[in-house]
């Protein structure tokens, strides 16, 4: 089953390799990778190119600065996945979460499924954050 992982990208340069990298090193494949410049200003768009040289599973597409969620929408445009994973372009993925994902969306295909995150604060802190498990209503924390 085709994954679309749509990156909005505004002036992330610095980061995106590391983005792009965790998204085509997954275990599942059959993935379509697409990167949403949003008017970036500094060499994000030459960067977006320069990745979709080296794996033909990622599209590049420009627009004019809207802001992230305009650029997510304009990603969702241009995928051709039958489910649709986000990702911003300063973080990155373990090499089996859209595997992960999708074991847990076939048990029972709900419309929506997000697993627990760790973020990284600008001090270099390492955030666990647990995401609540919603099922039927009700929500029940997951481990």
């Amino acid at each position: 089953m085709r994954v679309s992982v749509v990156v909005p990208v505004y002036n992330a340069e610095k980061f995106l390799e590391k983005a792009v990298q965790s998204v085509v090193d997954q275990s599942h494949k059959d993935i379509e990778l697409i990167l949403v410049d949003d008017g970036s200003k500094d060499g994000s768009y030459a960067k977006c190119l320069e990745l979709a040289r080296m794996d033909s599973r990622i599209k590049v597409v420009f627009q004019e600065n809207k802001g992230p969620a305009a650029a997510r929408n304009t990603g969702i445009l241009h995928t051709s996945g039958e489910l649709l994973f986000f990702l911003d372009a300063d973080d990155f993925i373990e090499t089996t979460a859209i595997e992960t994902l999708l074991l847990c969306w076939g048990q029972s295909r709900p419309e929506m499924v997000m697993g627990n995150f760790r973020k990284l604060e600008n001090n270099g802190a390492v955030i666990n954050q647990r995401v609540p498990l919603m099922t039927q209503g009700r929500t029940n924390l997951t481990t």
